[in-house]
């Protein structure tokens, strides 16, 4: 079991200067401030939209944004069904913003070719199963074995944060079962090797000690009236019940004093007879600014994209994109046909009649527009002749590393020793978090998330030989459950997804800050590309997120029918020939890639 903070009786660590509290308010929403400060206004976004395509495309950019989402969450783009009749489209890339742009376009009565290089759709929406292979460039071949009922492990997306309207909106429309997806359980543990002798400890205790203890110094600043200029107006009395509410305070004379908590949690939890149960004891106010938990879980919640309780499909995310290839098309088909598998394009040029894609062994292919869903770096790699500042652009954009370890336990440990339903723990290593699984309670073994690392930790791991990564991956879990990671986990069923090594990707997402929204300005400026259109989440403000994919697929598609339209008044397109598609299989998508 792992180790109990110690009750600390003599509370020398008092915070007796109430100064002191603004100081700790900061730490905590220092995150916040710089998200606020980093993300430059979405006017200009929203003002060249307008610029380039008039104010159905600036309600569109808006729309993307989130700007003038609704409640009940935006409505998804429906064209005319015969707008694109005699023309042909070209859609570089099957994961969801290729498959949505392209169903978009063929229910317009476009001919759509969509071009993957991989063996299997989805992008980097991949969810493991029994039996399924894969590898990373120069990396051995892995074999997920997921042998649990319904097992899967989630290598990309993970979860659908309820503002996320253009998703949601698309799984209904799809008929995609949702159920939730629990980020925070308050059994979830916090463990660094700098804070209570390294051993975890339940962020449910740090927290509501936190609460309890700011709750203190605010009454007994209020007593000493050092409140009195900031809150004119407001009742004493009515600050300090809510105070007492807020920290579970309890009165002693005049003063309210926070001296432990049933919110803390148990030690020993109640039951029977004399069985009262012992509560966790508070954690000081001190130990818990001496610690990183501010910047590793403690606030994390507090994110709109992290709310406790978010949402994830039935059976896996990749439930969304299967969706899609299911959807019906004209000409009786539905929109996996249209999908052409192991077919990368090495080049794309355009002229004033169209554009041409260059496949290799797959010959060429002619159509009158292109949408290209890669990453901007890969995208400027193939695009003949782009504006030099474009091009710029595109190849400046960085990509963060994101690295996942998946394993099945044979039991369920987390839930029956440490009272853990969902959620994530995070553990002071490279591998970062530990994801718990959000359903399937109380069954006989589970798919762990073992490793979600980001950023400087994700390349490190990525950089490991296989095996290494696996081993960093069963060190940490053992950091945050000692005596019972390693003893559960089922022989063979570690794998790990490093995006900055997969074939046909540039990382996990693209950077989020000054520079990259710069940069994100100043390809909009020159998109669309005469007949290339482009999507993905990278050319969102939502990098990462499968929120940023479909919006961008949404208003790629609402730009080619805006091109159509212009040029319906100027003159008709000549048709261009295009190939026909190899339809492809179900079964066949989770193939060795």
């Amino acid at each position: 079991m792992r180790a109990e903070i110690s009750d600390v009786n003599a509370r020398s660590a008092q915070i007796d200067d109430p100064a002191r509290i603004v100081t700790l308010i900061e730490v905590g929403m220092r995150e916040d401030r710089k998200e606020s400060l980093r993300r430059p206004t979405r006017r200009d976004v929203v003002m060249n939209f307008g610029r380039l395509g008039g104010f159905g495309l600036a309600v569109e950019a808006m729309n993307a944004l989130s700007l003038v989402a609704s409640a009940q969450g935006r409505p998804t783009l429906d064209l005319p069904g015969d707008l694109g009749r005699g023309r042909s489209v070209v859609v570089i890339g099957a994961g969801l913003a290729g498959l949505c742009s392209g169903l978009l376009l063929a229910r317009a009565g476009f001919e759509v070719t969509i071009l993957e290089a991989a063996t299997r759709c989805g992008g980097r929406s991949l969810t493991l199963r029994d039996g399924y292979e894969f590898a990373e460039r120069d990396g051995p071949t892995q074999r997920a074995e997921l042998l649990g009922q319904d097992a899967y492990f989630n290598a990309g997306p993970g979860r659908i944060p309820r503002h996320h309207h253009t998703v949601l909106e698309w799984c209904r429309r799809l008929g995609v079962a949702l159920e939730p997806y629990i980020f925070l359980c308050e059994s979830n543990l916090y463990q660094s090797d700098g804070f209570n002798g390294g051993a975890p400890a339940p962020l449910g205790q740090m927290r509501y000690s936190l609460y309890g203890e700011l709750a203190e110094l605010l009454d007994k600043a209020s007593r000493r009236r050092a409140l009195d200029q900031e809150l004119t107006g407001v009742d004493r009395e009515a600050l300090r019940h809510l105070l007492q509410a807020y920290g579970d305070l309890r009165r002693e004379g005049e003063a309210l004093v926070f001296a432990g908590s049933r919110r803390l949690g148990y030690r020993a939890t109640p039951g029977g007879g004399d069985e009262t149960g012992v509560e966790l004891p508070p954690i000081p106010l001190e130990r818990i600014l001496g610690s990183d938990a501010v910047d590793r879980g403690l606030f994390t919640s507090m994110a709109v994209s992290w709310q406790n309780a978010l949402l994830q499909p039935v059976g896996g995310m990749d439930m969304i994109w299967r969706a899609l290839l299911r959807q019906e098309v004209p000409g009786g088909r539905q929109l996996r046909d249209l999908v052409r598998l192991g077919t990368p394009v090495q080049l794309l040029t355009q002229d004033e009649s169209g554009c041409a894609l260059d496949c290799g062994a797959a010959g060429r292919i002619r159509a009158d527009f292109c949408v290209a869903t890669l990453a901007p770096p890969l995208f400027a790699a193939l695009a003949e002749n782009l504006p030099a500042k474009l091009k710029e652009d595109c190849l400046a954009l960085r990509f963060v590393a994101a690295t996942k370890v998946g394993l099945e336990t044979r039991r369920r440990f987390w839930e029956t020793e440490d009272g853990i339903y969902g959620g994530i723990s995070f553990v002071d290593a490279d591998v970062s978090q530990i994801w718990y699984p959000s359903s399937g309670f109380g069954g006989a073994s589970g798919v762990l998330t073992a490793a979600y690392a980001r950023g400087a930790a994700a390349g490190r791991l990525a950089a490991l030989p296989l095996a290494e990564r696996l081993e960093a991956a069963r060190a940490g879990g053992e950091k945050l459950h000692p005596g019972r990671f390693r003893a559960n986990i089922r022989a063979g069923s570690e794998v790990s997804v490093a995006w900055s090594r997969m074939p046909f990707a540039a990382g996990g997402w693209s950077r989020e800050d000054e520079t990259a929204e710069t940069g994100l300005r100043g390809m909009m400026e020159h998109i669309p590309w005469k007949r290339v259109f482009v999507a993905g989440d990278a050319f969102s403000h939502l990098p990462g997120w499968q929120e940023g994919a479909l919006c961008s697929a949404e208003l790629a598609a609402r730009q080619i029918a805006a091109r159509v339209a212009e040029m319906g008044r100027v003159g008709t397109l000549k048709r261009l020939p295009i190939e026909r598609n190899r339809s492809i299989d179900e079964n066949s998508l989770t193939n060795r890639e």
